[in-house]
């Protein structure tokens, strides 16, 4: 007790401050060229392209969450990544709090396991809205029943296929749910000093709850595949897959479709008031002259000249010659461009 002033001292301070007698303490300056010890222990293990490509992989799994809870929980989930960031397993641990949902998760070709972190509005509010309850009646402190965790844990294990279908355009994971937890203490996937990569996902359902999805990596879980979470090497991969897989496929489907091809007549042009006398029988007179060769057009680009005439019975027409495409003047086309 210390700290308490007595009366006497307040009184001195209160004339001090009367008479401006009290001064404030200078400042210390902070030594701009005092030098930092750096551990190199604790380097980080995680790139920024590794941590860009966690936020693609999970930003596509956020898309598929937030159709899935829509759709079973009927109403509005907006779901999206928050954060990517790279933490020592202690520290992600030490910030879990209590009472949550723990997922831990065997992901192949992981060696090791990835959990994932459900809070306990997002858990409470699915579960409720699940039995018909209302958002407004919900104790988001009391612990989970097994009642609860049955229920979420369903759940949870239908969200595990869109897990492997965000993946899937990196590199190709099967996930299967190992078990569920409760408690932070309960969970040790690796050494409390090992790098992890934390995604945080945040969701918010209808217009008043909102709570987080953390997904923990370790490091040594993803360590044999690191490679192949280069943005550039995916990115890379998948575009080396298009252009020779793909493209002959597209070759033969396009060699397999259809196409409408017409051949026009000259036009023509007739008064309204004509227009509007027209009958049954009534002949037109055509600007187009019988040696005259018709237009032929592939969908609605003129392609080829040719000739009328009669095959088998049917009206026929005869290539003639090819339409040449004029080329259009780039300098004309783009405003201020060279003419």
């Amino acid at each position: 007790m210390g700290d308490v002033l007595t009366q006497s001292e307040i009184d001195s301070l209160l004339e001090m401050m009367a008479n401006g007698g009290l001064e404030e303490e200078p400042e210390e300056k902070e030594d701009k060229g005092a030098v930092v010890q750096y551990d190199f222990k604790t380097a980080n293990k995680f790139t920024r392209d590794h941590l860009k490509t966690f936020a693609n992989v999970y930003g596509n799994f956020s898309h598929m969450l937030s159709t899935y809870l829509s759709g079973t929980l009927r109403t509005t989930c907006k779901v999206d990544v928050l954060s990517t960031e790279e933490l020592a397993y202690s520290e992600y641990m030490n910030s879990v709090a209590s009472p949550t949902i723990l997922a831990i998760f065997d992901m192949q070709p992981f060696d090791g396991g990835v959990v994932l972190e459900m809070t306990a509005s997002i858990v409470y509010t699915i579960i409720n809205r699940l039995l018909g309850g209302i958002d407004n009646d919900i104790d988001f402190t009391k612990q989970f029943t097994d009642i609860d965790i049955a229920i979420i844990t369903k759940v949870i294990k239908q969200i595990t296929k869109f897990i492997d279908d965000a993946w899937s355009r990196v590199l190709p994971t099967t996930t299967k749910l190992s078990r569920i937890e409760t408690g932070s203490q309960f969970v040790q996937v690796v050494a409390y000093n090992e790098p992890t990569a934390i995604i945080t996902i945040k969701i918010d359902i209808g217009d008043d709850i909102e709570g987080f999805i953390n997904v923990c990596i370790p490091y040594i879980a993803i360590e044999q595949v690191i490679r192949k979470l280069d943005e550039s090497m995916w990115l890379s991969s998948k575009k080396i897959i298009v252009n020779e897989e793909n493209k002959v496929a597209i070759k033969n489907k396009m060699m397999k479709s259809s196409v409408d091809m017409t051949a026009r007549f000259n036009s023509s042009t007739i008064t309204f008031r004509d227009f509007l006398a027209l009958e049954v029988g009534d002949v037109l007179r055509l600007k187009h002259n019988v040696n005259e060769d018709l237009e032929l057009s592939v969908g609605d680009i003129p392609k080829f000249k040719a000739k009328l005439g009669v095959y088998n019975k049917n009206y026929a027409v005869k290539i003639t010659s090819m339409i040449e495409e004029e080329e259009e003047d780039v300098g004309n086309a783009i405003p201020g461009g060279d003419k």
